[in-house]
């Protein structure tokens, strides 16, 4: 090799070089800059999103905890706007009206199925154990006979799914065979 082609190696190592170095600058970029902003930015849209639909989905946020595969590791609002990213802003508040009303249909059907006062609160909590405990909270003087006729909507619902019985409140109760029974309900419902 003579004394320019040697020159002209030497060039294109150093080059080599540079350009392995501008790669790897460009990589920690990414990594420690670029990616973390635009997760950031992500992070911000979906606030936004919380703060703004939280009306809608805030009642239904901790009992699609107990209906959903994912148990405690669900997240409505996360699962909600993630399924909503395409569609356009101007549709997005008739959009959400609608989910929420199916949501409520749903729970509602499930109250039904469970005889469960309509009115009544439910709260569903977990300890670290995986206990889970379903308190049902009914005012004296709202409280529904489990006689009461069924509404037409509930009759064709009934002839979908199956019949599981309101456990009586003085009577003591298998948490976990009431949250199965929950479970079954939700998939009669959904089927």
């Amino acid at each position: 090799m003579d004394e320019q082609t040697q020159k002209v190696l030497a060039l294109l190592q150093m080059l080599m070089e540079k350009v392995d170095n501008l790669e790897a600058t460009q990589q920690t970029l990414y990594d420690e800059v670029i990616n973390p902003i635009r997760a950031g930015k992500e992070e911000l849209k979906f606030q936004d999103f919380k703060d703004k639909y939280s009306y809608e989905l805030e009642p239904y946020a901790d009992l699609t905890k107990y209906t959903e595969d994912a148990g405690d590791n669900f997240d409505l609002y996360r699962d909600v706007y993630e399924k909503t990213r395409d569609i356009p802003e101007d549709k997005m508040d008739d959009y959400m009206s609608t989910y929420a009303d199916q949501l409520a249909e749903k729970f509602d059907a499930l109250r039904a199925k469970l005889g469960i006062d309509p009115e009544a609160d439910i709260e569903v909590k977990s300890d670290a154990e995986g206990q889970t405990e379903v308190e049902i909270k009914e005012d004296e003087a709202s409280e529904v006979p489990s006689e009461a006729p069924a509404e037409p909507s509930e009759v064709k619902e009934e002839e979908k799914t199956e019949e599981i019985e309101a456990v009586p409140e003085e009577e003591e109760y298998d948490e976990a065979q009431d949250l199965e029974e929950l479970r079954k309900a939700k998939k009669n419902i959904y089927e």
